[in-house]
C-alpha cells in the first residue's frame, strides 16, 4: 500500500516489477525478487530471587520482550525438589533446588522464545533450644526440671553428656537426677525436619552431697568413777552408721567405754559420709 510492502505472515514474499511500455517503448521484461519472511523474535525476562526459606510462598513474574500480549508460562522442571507451583506462586515445602521453567510458545508470526530456567534454593530454618529451669543446683537424690524448648515448637530430646562428673540420669521430659555429687551435663537436641535445621544445646546441673547431722542417743553417766563403763550410742540423719572414738581417761572396746583413770574422757562421734551424704 502506498508503495510500501508489509510482511503479513511467515513465508516467501515475491515482489514483481513491470513496465507496460508506451507508444515509444515496448513493455519491459518483468523482474521479480523473493524475500523470505521469518518469525518475529522474542525473549523472556525471568530473574527471580535465587534463595528462599522453607515454608515461604513467592509470586513469580516473567515477561516477554513483546509485551503482555505474549504471556509467559511457568512450570516446574523435572529436577525440582521440595516445591510446588500454582498460579505462578511457588511454595517451598522442603530444602532443595526448585527449578522453574519460563516458556512462550509464540504464534503464527512470532517465534517461540528460548526457555529460561531459574533455580531457587530453599534452605531450612534455623532453630535453637533454650532452658527455663527453676534451679541449676541440687543434691544427690534431688530432681531438676530443665524445661527445655525449641523455637521451632518441635520436641526436645535429652541425653547425658560423657563429660559429666556426676552419675546422673535424665528422662524424656528433661528431669535430671543424680546418685553421686559432681556436675551433670545434659545434651538437649532437636533433630529438625524438612523445614527446620537440627540443633543442640547443653545445660549443666551442679549436684552436691546432702548434709547430715549426728544425734547422741545415749545418756552419759553423771559422775562415773574409775572402773565404771558406758555404752555410747548415736544416730545420723542419713541413717548411716556412726563411728565412736575416745580420748583422755578412758578406753573403748567392743563399743563399751571403760573409765580407766581420773580426768576427762572425750567421746567423739563421726559419720564419714558417702556418695550421697
Amino acid at each position: 500500500a502506498s508503495g510500501v510492502v508489509t510482511f503479513t505472515s511467515v513465508g516467501d514474499c515475491v515482489v514483481t516489477y513491470t513496465q507496460a511500455g508506451n507508444a515509444k517503448y515496448s513493455a519491459a521484461t518483468s523482474v521479480s525478487e523473493t524475500i523470505a519472511v521469518g518469525f518475529v523474535p522474542q525473549s523472556i525476562d525471568f530473574t527471580p530471587a535465587t534463595s528462599a526459606i522453607v515454608g515461604d510462598s513467592v509470586v513469580l513474574s516473567a515477561t516477554s520482550s513483546l509485551g503482555a500480549a505474549y504471556p509467559v508460562t511457568l512450570s516446574l522442571d523435572a529436577t525440582s525438589v521440595g516445591c510446588s507451583l500454582e498460579n505462578n506462586v511457588v511454595t517451598f515445602l522442603s530444602a532443595g533446588d526448585c527449578v522453574v521453567v519460563a516458556t512462550q510458545a509464540g504464534d503464527a508470526i512470532t517465534a517461540a522464545a528460548s526457555s529460561v530456567l531459574a533455580t531457587i534454593t530453599a534452605s531450612q530454618v534455623d532453630q535453637s533450644v533454650s532452658f527455663a529451669p527453676t534451679t541449676t543446683t541440687t543434691t544427690v537424690g534431688g530432681v531438676v526440671a530443665l524445661n527445655g524448648s525449641a523455637t521451632s515448637g518441635l520436641g526436645v530430646n535429652y541425653t547425658i553428656d560423657a563429660s559429666s562428673t556426676a552419675a546422673c540420669t535424665v528422662d524424656k521430659n528433661g528431669n535430671v537426677s543424680a546418685t553421686t555429687a559432681g556436675t551433670c551435663v545434659v545434651n538437649a537436641t532437636q533433630p529438625g525436619n524438612n523445614k527446620f535445621k537440627s540443633t543442640n544445646s547443653q545445660k549443666s546441673v551442679k549436684v552436691g552431697q546432702n548434709a547430715q547431722s549426728i544425734t547422741i542417743t545415749s545418756s552419759a553417766p553423771v559422775a562415773p568413777v574409775v572402773g565404771d563403763t558406758y555404752a555410747p550410742a548415736a544416730s545420723a540423719s542419713s541413717k548411716l552408721a556412726v563411728s565412736v572414738a575416745v580420748s583422755g581417761t578412758c578406753a573403748l572396746a567392743s563399743g563399751v567405754v571403760t573409765f580407766t583413770s581420773v580426768g576427762d574422757c572425750v567421746v567423739t562421734y563421726t559419720q564419714a559420709g558417702n556418695a550421697k551424704y
